[in-house]
């Protein structure tokens, strides 16, 4: 098994094992397992109500949109097979052999639901606005309409119809992202509050299945026998038996062999890593980072002169160079 092949699953790297470590416990060849930590605990896998990074792999992982984003960062059909955009509309013919992972199948209706549901202002969702190039999803955020006013709908079990409202070249990239993944109105509704709460409370249509969640210490992933590509899927289990926020505590990790990679890297552990030789690479993750600033009466930061001080100080360079 190739070192790309395994991380092309896993995610991207910051700091990689070389071929020379792949006996150790982070990576498994024999038994197609990586190890890996996490920052903390992922506070919802609820995909209309996850906002963080760390839900964010982990539901890339477990769930699928219409698209996905290829080896090369391109978009590349996932649920769906096939599309074709007008420039108001835009036609999804999904795939008939996708499923969910009790083997029923992932249909048009799941996306409907899903996506009325995140817009929901009874969601809450902090997603809700990437869905504004839809028809009446803005209207709905607001609470003029219904969310079944939303301009999307199945066809039939296969297709699905979003009716957008204004042309938006780009919409077909944005079903990619884990606020777009379907959601099966049966289950969502037979688990209410308990949904995505715990392993057993999840339905998965992507390449892994959450089989064991032990709140605050680890994580278990299985290859999913139900994915419809699982034949490519090279990965058979991935184990996350660290949750550490400590930079160190995962440097160190990484240096006995416990994980695969380590990334979010402090500034003295990647010094460290760099004394020691490790192979380290640096990428740009495509996240987006910003300040909020607290404008109530009685803040300092409520005074725009400051606000316009620290903003002729701040160089975007340093972060993103």
């Amino acid at each position: 098994m190739q070192r790309n092949h395994l991380f092309q699953i896993a995610g991207v790297l910051l700091l990689s094992v070389g071929a020379h470590s792949f006996a150790a416990s982070g990576v498994d060849v024999a038994n197609s397992k990586i190890s890996l930590a996490i920052r903390y605990e992922p506070p919802s896998l609820n995909t209309v109500k996850s906002s963080d990074r760390v839900s964010s792999f982990l539901l890339t992982h477990l769930m699928e949109g219409l698209t996905r984003y290829g080896t090369n960062n391109e978009i590349v059909p996932a649920a769906a097979l096939r599309w074709r955009q007008r420039d108001r509309s835009v036609i999804f013919y999904l795939r008939k052999n996708a499923e969910w992972s009790d083997g029923k199948p992932v249909t048009a209706h799941d996306f409907v639901f899903a996506w009325q549901t995140l817009v929901d202002p009874a969601t809450a969702s902090k997603y809700a606005f990437i869905m504004q190039p839809v028809k009446n999803a803005a209207a709905i955020a607001r609470g003029a309409l219904a969310p079944q006013s939303l301009g999307v709908q199945a066809l039939d079990d296969f297709t699905l119809k979003v009716e957008l409202q204004a042309p938006t070249p780009y919409f077909v990239s944005m079903t990619a992202f884990p606020a777009f993944y379907p959601i099966r109105k049966d289950f969502y509704r037979q688990r209410g509050a308990r949904y995505a709460a715990d392993a057993k409370d999840m339905l998965f249509n992507g390449p892994f299945e959450l089989t064991e969640w032990v709140h605050g210490a680890s994580l278990k992933l299985r290859k999913n026998p139900y994915y419809w590509n699982k034949k490519n899927i090279r990965i058979g289990a991935i184990d996350i038996p660290y949750i550490t926020s400590d930079s160190v505590a995962t440097l160190n990790l990484f240096k006995n062999n416990n994980i695969a990679f380590a990334n979010d890297l402090a500034r003295e552990s990647i010094s460290d890593a760099l004394q020691r030789g490790l192979p380290l690479r640096k990428f740009l993750d495509g996240c987006m980072y910003f300040y909020s600033l607290n404008f109530r009466a009685g803040r300092i930061t409520r005074n725009k002169a400051l606000r316009q001080a620290l903003q002729s100080v701040y160089d975007a360079t340093l972060v993103t160079n």
